[in-house]
């Protein structure tokens, strides 16, 4: 291990301090190619592989959705479903990503759950405040 010093005052006073070793970096999810991306082990990068570059990105959503549809845990299924669906939704069609991906399959994500159990809170509110001014 290596030492790196660092002098205190005028009176040559050190503490020495180890060096630490620069971290690695790690490519952007933008600067990756989308190939790459979804032909990954790792089910937890496919949703990202339609935000990589190159290649046709319906193209990249539909072997996404392919290796989805090929999940054999109805847990992780969904959940990589309505992530792939929430990230496609920043450069896709929503039109074209709801033909591409089972919306069956999403429903069952505790994420589309969540969003579904915000947005009808929401209409409940939107109700409620709307008969309250109505009836002023």
């Amino acid at each position: 291990m290596s030492f790196s010093s660092i002098i205190f005052n005028d009176n040559c006073t050190s503490l020495y301090l180890p060096t630490l070793p620069t971290p690695p970096t790690l490519p952007s999810i933008h600067e990756s190619n989308k190939d790459t991306v979804k032909s990954e082990d790792n089910p937890g990068v496919w949703p990202f592989a339609v935000l990589g570059k190159g290649g046709d990105n319906e193209v990249v959503l539909r072997d996404v959705a392919n290796r989805i549809d090929n999940i054999s845990d109805k847990t992780e299924q969904p959940n990589l479903a309505a992530s792939t669906a929430i990230l496609a939704g920043l450069i896709l069609d929503k039109r074209l990503i709801q033909r591409i991906l089972r919306e069956d399959i999403m429903k069952e994500s505790v994420i589309y759950q969540e969003i579904t159990a915000s947005a009808k809170l929401e209409g409940r509110l939107l109700q409620v405040f709307l008969q309250a001014v109505l009836q002023v």
